[in-house]
């Protein structure tokens, strides 16, 4: 008897399957829009967005480790460029070389007023 239950039961069931199924996924599809949860299809597509941006944020790593390197090196030369290249304000502290004149030199040893005087001439 039980062998015949199972017969009778297995065939209905494999004929109910196909039926069943589209309903019962509507029913889930639905559900899953009600609770605002998504579907596979779109777990999949988040998940292959976020592998596409967890390697866009390393190669952006890598490029600003580099980038990070040049500017240490630029840091460097700026540096020693500046130790070796001689300072403004030795020059800014030197008088005229007109006897009795105390302005700051301007161009060609003199102030201002003497360069000009220079220029025309009349010094």
């Amino acid at each position: 008897m039980g062998s015949l239950r199972s017969l009778v039961f297995g065939g209905v069931a494999e004929r109910l399957v196909p039926v069943l199924h589209t309903p019962v996924e509507d029913i889930i599809y639905e559900v899953l829009d009600q609770k605002g949860l998504p579907s596979r299809s779109e777990v999949r597509d988040l998940k292959n967005k976020l592998e596409r941006l967890e390697s866009s944020v390393g190669e952006m790593t890598e490029a600003l480790e580099g980038i990070r390197g040049q500017m240490t090196e630029i840091n460097k030369a700026a540096l020693e460029a500046k130790e070796a290249a001689p300072t403004r304000s030795a020059a800014a502290t030197k008088i005229c070389k007109v006897d009795g004149c105390e302005s700051k030199v301007r161009a060609k040893g003199y102030c201002g007023k003497h360069y000009m005087m220079w220029k025309r001439g009349t010094l």
